[in-house]
């Protein structure tokens, strides 16, 4: 977890590096939504990240699909870039 103190409130990134299985799906999102409620972290407080070492590497071709709506990629051999997984039309945040 990295917490973003810069924000009112502050920001709380939940992050999953990835090197075969452990993206952040929609039931590993729930789970952490709950673990957070349970530190007294409100789910608008939460933004969740998985990390990849690329978009080539085997990981991220079998599991980009499996990320949960409103979630992250990162990918380590690109790293002025993310990939943002929402719902069209939904909001995302910058």
């Amino acid at each position: 977890m990295i917490a973003d103190l810069g924000e009112e409130p502050a920001r709380f990134w939940l992050v999953e590096a990835v090197n075969t299985d452990g993206e952040i799906n929609e039931g590993r999102k729930a789970s952490l939504l709950e673990w957070a409620e349970r530190q007294r972290i409100r789910p608008e407080q939460c933004s969740f990240l998985t990390a990849f070492a690329s978009r080539n590497d085997a990981a991220a071709r079998r599991r980009l699909k499996d990320l949960a709506e409103g979630t992250y990629a990162y990918f380590a051999d690109e790293p002025g870039r993310e990939l943002a997984w929402y719902a069209l039309g939904s909001p995302i945040r910058g």
